[in-house]
């Protein structure tokens, strides 16, 4: 009878022992479950923040304006960034300005005077580009001549995307191979006004050597450029004892507003839904942006949040004066169209972060009243990313 009371109770025993362990088994289970769906939890929510960081950072240019290979602006961008270039500038010459040009190309740099050549933009070496290969047709000469003294004038411009754009010149015998160019100043110009200072700090060193004569350089420029440069030299002209400078200043192409946004990547078709291209939603647009542009009008852009970037945390990036005047000075068609045929989400001008390429266009979007909210100290992808990606306060 004990026997069966003691196996009575060892069955009993073994089978409760057998649910608690089941039991047991189930909740952890159960916990596993728990654990696997919060780390599939944590994994969506990364997703999501991986999602969360990515803003979109508006190029206002064209892409490849350097003409040499993929834009760097592309294939530097910081992680987590989505580019978008919107090109609304147009370059017009007229056969004047290549002519003239040209001929001075031919009558070689030690011909006209010169003791060197000032570049400040792509543009500016493109009109070079025409004029040589104009005095080459008109000479009917080959390629790969030395040219008239050019070689030994040294060359002046701002920012590597000009230093390229200069070094890809096709030589032509009135001009001689790019390479064989001193190229100065890119390294540590990003703008008209440190540009002059490379130049006063470049032939002070050489005055010992010189005549008094004054030092002659030929500026090509476009019909909207910064004074800064012919600014600064003629303050240095003032004083005393100091080598004198004479700018040969010619125009050599024009900046017009194109009557339509280029943008890329193509976003045909991806603009805003509620907008479709009819005169009464235009007009409502053009309320909004009236009012967007009031209210960020003398307001810096506020910086943005600490730690993270937000989803739909816009950049918008200008690259001159002109790009900043033709698309912010007035609520214009250029500026309805361009926020028309973003991609989604829609752009609120109000809430949007401006940042500029140098001091110059940094000067003038204040002027404007829309003071940025940082600037790239040189005008390359990596010093502009830095400078937006700087601008976020750290997290404690």
């Amino acid at each position: 009878m004990g026997d069966a009371n003691y196996q009575t109770s060892l069955t009993h025993n073994y089978k409760h022992t057998q649910t608690n362990n089941n039991n047991n088994n189930n909740n952890n289970d159960e916990e596993r479950e728990q654990r696997n769906k919060g780390g599939r939890g944590i994994e969506k929510s990364r997703t999501r923040m991986s999602v969360v960081t990515k803003g979109r950072v508006i190029l206002v240019k064209h892409p490849n304006d350097t003409g040499t290979g993929e834009d760097r602006y592309d294939s530097e961008v910081g992680e987590g960034w989505r580019r978008i270039h919107v090109s609304i500038l147009r370059t017009e010459r007229d056969a004047g300005m290549v002519e003239e040009l040209g001929e001075l190309v031919k009558r070689g740099g030690v011909g006209e005077g010169l003791d060197g050549v000032v570049l400040t933009s792509g543009r500016a070496v493109s009109s070079l580009q025409l004029a040589i290969d104009r005095a080459t047709d008109d000479s009917d000469g080959g390629s790969g001549g030395s040219g008239s003294g050019w070689a030994s004038l040294p060359f002046f411009v701002v920012g590597q995307s000009t230093r390229n754009r200069l070094l890809a010149l096709l030589p032509r015998a009135v001009f001689p191979d790019p390479h064989s160019l001193t190229i100065l100043g890119h390294q540590h110009a990003g703008s008209g006004r440190k540009l002059a200072h490379c130049i006063i700090a470049h032939f002070s060193s050489l005055s010992s050597s010189r005549s008094r004569q004054p030092i002659r350089l030929l500026y090509l420029v476009g019909s909207h450029h910064d004074s800064s440069l012919a600014d600064t030299l003629l303050a240095h002209n003032q004083q005393q004892h100091a080598c004198q400078f004479e700018l040969l200043t010619k125009q050599v192409y024009r900046i017009e507003a194109a009557t339509e946004p280029q943008i890329f990547p193509n976003t045909e078709g991806m603009g805003e839904p509620s907008l479709v291209k009819k005169e009464d939603h235009l007009d409502t647009l053009r309320e909004r942006v009236i009012r967007e542009l009031e209210s960020k009008r003398g307001v810096p852009s506020s910086p943005p949040r600490a730690g993270v970037k937000e989803e739909g945390d816009d950049w918008m990036v200008f690259f001159s004066p002109n790009s900043a005047r033709i698309l912010l000075s007035n609520t214009n068609d250029l500026l309805l169209k361009t926020i028309q045929n973003l991609p989604a989400p829609p752009l609120h001008l109000n809430l949007i972060h401006f940042a500029a390429i140098g001091p110059t266009t940094a000067n003038f979007l204040s002027n404007l009243g829309f003071p940025p909210t940082c600037v790239a100290p040189s005008p390359s992808p990596n010093s502009l990313f830095h400078a937006i990606s700087n601008s976020y306060p750290k997290s404690n």
